[in-house]
């Protein structure tokens, strides 16, 4: 899934890069400045001094990553992970678990931490078999959303490998894959490009170590698949002699960007509809259906977390059991540390009374399993209250009575949904023996 990346490193690594074995600089350069001497054309792009290494693994031919250091120490690294990993090809199948282990070999060769790896930009998607040939389908790409149309890729080698729409914040690729590389049969690739780092901070990504999170994979997914959602693509299989003059013309008028541009939300929406239902009576097939099945289909194999039990006192859980470096060390996968918190009840049932709540939830098993009825808010006994009563009674506890309804129906007031609320993300310890009811608090010194 994940491909090119564009990364700013700490201050601080730029000078160590300089002086990496592993690293090959373009030109000749000042060490101790950086400042390249050389005059070499592709220098000049970024100016005349500023060094430009290559992974310099001659072996595998592996120089799909660059690393830009800046006079300021202002340290650049862009490039595609797929290739790096892949022989400086991405035509294949590009995993979970193979993107940790780049990330792991490529933090342990050049001593980086990932969770200091700030992500500037990101490309994510898959390589697909069309249901139709690559050719006819990107012809049957028409826009995105309100009418956003499509443009030619960037010539490669004087030919363009398909399309691309470019929006504020990021851009779509749609090209054929199996041609870029000569391979037989169909081969398409589609592909989400974040441009701003906004858009993929808009998901929980920041940094590579984010990146190392399936659940941050799950977003990507989700979100390249929304975007495919809001594309029109125009459904070759439709058979026209079948359609009336009106439904013909519409089907004709809908192949063009500038149709859908003008017209307002509304009329877009309703027009998506019409085409919709001509597509589900007139055509042989549905290609817009059948292609978002195999994305969704590739991208979901593509996040190949392994089903592993998670190794005891490991509270980086976002990856069962981590990731081994190539020396064997543990890779943890996740900043986001902590062990989610059992669904136990928070009260001691030993000890007497009740000095700490719980949730509403194990109240209602506990009286269901003992008969006890207890108050929702504090866990008083109120069994010998009216049938039907959840909180003390005002007339027989007087104000007690009164907060325990109120911290019951106000949300902003109530431990017990606050408790919730924290239970359901991961923590960072057990947090059960430090809570304390202010109402028992109050019915204690009573």
């Amino acid at each position: 899934m994940i491909d090119y990346a564009k990364i700013e490193l700490p201050v601080e690594v730029g000078a160590r890069l300089l002086h990496h074995p592993a690293l090959s600089f373009i030109g000749k350069f000042d060490h101790a400045t950086g400042a390249v001497l050389g005059d070499a054309p592709c220098i000049a792009e970024y100016g005349p001094r500023t060094a430009i290494g290559r992974t310099n693994d001659t072996a595998t031919d592996r120089r799909a990553l660059q690393f830009i250091v800046y006079p300021s120490g202002r340290t650049i690294l862009h490039g595609s992970f797929h290739k790096y990993a892949q022989g400086g090809a991405n035509w294949g199948d590009y995993t979970f678990t193979q993107f940790a282990a780049t990330v792991a070999e490529l933090c342990d060769t050049f001593n980086l931490d990932p969770h200091m790896l700030r992500l500037l930009q990101l490309e994510a998607g898959a390589n697909v078999e069309p249901p139709l040939r690559t050719s006819r389908t990107l012809q049957a790409i028409v826009c995105h959303r309100e009418g956003h149309p499509f443009g030619p890729m960037r010539s490669s080698k004087g030919r363009s490998l398909g399309i691309v729409m470019e929006r504020d914040q990021y851009a779509v690729k749609v090209y054929d894959k199996g041609r870029q590389y000569a391979r037989p049969g169909e081969l398409l690739r589609f592909e989400l490009k974040f441009t701003k780092a906004i858009e993929p901070q808009r998901l929980g990504i920041y940094t590579v170590n984010d990146l190392l999170n399936p659940g941050a994979w799950h977003r990507l997914r989700a979100r390249i698949m929304d975007i495919y959602g809001e594309l029109f693509i125009a459904e070759p299989s439709i058979h026209l002699p079948r359609l009336n003059a009106s439904q013909r013309t519409f089907v004709e008028l809908a192949r063009s960007p500038h149709y859908w541009q003008e017209l307002n939300r509304g009329a877009r929406h309703k027009a998506r509809a019409r085409y919709a239902a001509i597509v589900e009576r007139f055509a042989g097939s549905n290609l817009k259906d059948a292609l978002g099945r195999t994305l969704d289909a590739k991208l979901n194999d593509l996040l190949n977390v392994p089903l592993q039990a998670s190794a005891r006192g490991d509270v980086f859980t976002d990856i069962p059991a981590g990731y081994a470096t190539p020396s064997g060390e543990r890779f943890h996968g996740s900043v986001k540390v902590g062990i989610r918190s059992p669904r136990t009840s928070i009260v001691d049932d030993s000890s007497e009374g009740d000095p700490l709540q719980r949730t509403t939830e194990e109240q209602r098993l506990t009286g269901t399993a003992t008969g006890v009825r207890r108050c929702l808010t504090c866990g008083r006994d109120i069994t010998d209250q009216r049938p039907g009563s959840r909180y003390c009674s005002e007339s027989r506890y007087g104000k007690d009575g009164k907060r325990c309804r109120n911290a019951g129906s106000n949300p902003r007031n109530n431990r017990l949904r606050s408790l919730q609320r924290i239970e359901r993300e991961p923590l960072l310890f057990d947090h059960r023996p430090f809570v304390v009811a202010e109402t028992m608090r109050g019915n204690a010194s009573a």
